[in-house]
């Protein structure tokens, strides 16, 4: 593996921890917010219990007050006719006092629970707020470490998709090794209908500079398949399509051909390792080739040699060019 799939490694082990921990800080957030929620619910429970008992008791207190009233009027009376005495109807005049001012207290204390009760619904608003707010923010944290996970995924893979459909005849690289710019991945062969790969399969000549001077489309090409020896199957014909107008160098050839073509070229022209190659496409005049009384069809990737007739020429013309070229001159 390469230092950048070294790198791409580590990177995605550090995205994962990440994921993991705002999964983490997600349940614990989750159980601080249930936690309080509940502790919110008590107070507010106790509270209602509490104002519920202070109702109870300021009735209770009233019942009394009136009570005392009536009983500090009826001591007045009792004064007047001598049956007590002030200081007895003074008393009572006290007790009046003292309930009243217990009154008081309850109502206070009612008053302040009531307070309390509406504290503890502003906090629950709160809580509920902040939590969702804390929620947000987490989603948005686990949306970026998605998206970085999803970024880093496509550093170390690459969909590359084909101009039109076809099979692919030939992978050159395996899983794991480094492709450059320009490079030739696979071979495809467009694909004529119920996934059958096309008919027309088309040879790819690559030839050297000194010998691609006269070659022209439409030159007539005796094609030797080197599957299909010519001793025993005979020659293939075809018929140059197109001819490139620059040369390939030797790097620049499919890393798949390169190593045949120039092997070859090498040993049957004498070609140097920097001459630049011509390539020429030739139109076969057939797609398979007669095999002991049956049709072989041909398959992507065949290496083959070609002539390519470039003049037809009696044999006394072939006598007489020399003399002809010197009376030329």
């Amino acid at each position: 593996m390469s230092d950048r799939g070294e790198l791409t490694k580590l990177v995605a082990a550090q995205l994962a921890s990440r994921q993991q921990t705002l999964e983490s800080e997600r349940g614990t957030k989750n159980d601080q917010y249930r936690d309080k929620k509940r502790a919110l619910a008590e107070r507010r429970n106790n509270s209602e219990a509490e104002l519920t008992q202070l109702e109870q008791e300021i009735r209770l207190a009233e019942y009394r007050e009136k009570l005392a009233e009536q009983s500090v009027d009826k001591y007045k009376v009792l004064e007047k006719g001598g049956f007590v005495s002030s200081a007895q109807s003074q008393q009572k005049e006290e007790d009046l006092i003292d309930i009243r001012s217990r009154m008081m207290s309850l109502k206070r204390s009612k008053v302040q629970l009531g307070a309390n009760l509406i504290s503890l619904q502003a906090e629950a608003r709160d809580l509920e707020s902040s939590h969702a707010s804390e929620l947000a923010q987490l989603d948005l944290s686990e949306a970026t470490v998605r998206q970085e996970i999803a970024e880093n995924e496509g550093r170390k893979s690459l969909f590359i998709v084909s101009p039109q459909a076809g099979i692919i005849s030939t992978i050159t690289y395996s899983p794991g090794q480094s492709v450059s710019e320009g490079q030739v991945i696979a071979n495809l062969i467009p694909e004529a209908g119920n996934g059958q790969a096309s008919a027309d399969i088309e040879v790819h000549l690559f030839v050297p500079s000194r010998n691609a001077g006269f070659i022209e489309v439409g030159q007539q090409v005796n094609i030797r398949y080197e599957a299909f020896p010519f001793e025993k199957f005979g020659l293939q014909e075809g018929i140059v399509t197109a001819v490139s107008t620059t040369p390939f160098a030797p790097a620049e050839l499919p890393s798949n051909l390169a190593s045949t073509v120039l092997g070859n070229a090498q040993k049957v022209q004498g070609m140097s390792a920097s001459e630049g190659l011509y390539r020429v496409k030739i139109g076969l005049q057939r797609q398979s080739v007669t095999v002991y009384g049956r049709e072989q069809r041909l398959k992507p990737g065949m290496t083959l040699e070609a002539d390519i007739a470039q003049d037809y020429r009696k044999i006394w013309e072939w006598v007489a060019d020399p003399i002809l070229a010197a009376w030329h001159r």
